[in-house]
């Protein structure tokens, strides 16, 4: 029970690493808000995770939604933010010759400015210490065809994860990224 009376936010929760961190996390004592895009996932993560989680809908990338997904996860359990999880994050195939400018940037929004957005809106609402774990990829480091959108957001992600941890270590705030195996082959 590490985690036990901790509150912790997972953005793409619903699914894949998000889900099974929060899992995790609740099995550890932990009280945690999932985010997603899909009501109907995230209910269905929600309802599977039990009482202790609560789903909220929003979108990482808009930073109203994560404002009032922290003001949601704080309301309800009248506490601060111990721990958040950039998870949400999109993996498609950007081929160099087909993709325009306007898709690459799409992608880069939601996986590079979510987790940006992530971040950001919680600082007001961050218990001191905090941990913030950005969930980049293998892919950070590899070339990988038809995916460059989707590597080089990974790789941003990383290194947002060392500017933030600058930023933010006289708060108290700790901040680590890890890179799983890719989804891409």
């Amino acid at each position: 029970m590490q985690l036990e009376h901790a509150l912790a936010v997972v953005t793409g929760g619903s699914s894949g690493i998000g889900f099974a961190t929060a899992e995790r996390f609740i099995a550890e004592g932990a009280r945690v808000v999932i985010s997603g895009r899909n009501a109907e996932k995230l209910q269905q993560a929600a309802d599977k995770l039990g009482e202790n989680a609560l789903p909220v809908m929003a979108n990482a990338a808009n930073p109203e939604d994560m404002r009032r997904l922290y003001q949601t996860a704080v309301g309800r359990f009248k506490c601060n933010v111990d721990v958040v999880v950039a998870n949400a994050g999109v993996s498609r195939q950007t081929p160099l010759r087909d993709t325009t400018l306007e898709q690459f940037s799409e992608l880069l929004d939601i996986n590079v400015g979510g987790v940006f957005s992530t971040v950001r809106e919680a600082l007001p609402f961050l218990a001191r210490p905090a941990s913030i774990v950005l969930v980049a990829s293998l892919a950070a480091s590899q070339g990988t065809k038809n995916f460059s959108a989707y590597c080089a957001s990974k790789a941003a992600v990383v290194s947002l994860a060392k500017c933030f941890a600058a930023d933010l270590v006289e708060l108290g705030v700790r901040v680590n990224s890890i890179s799983p195996e890719s989804p891409i082959r």
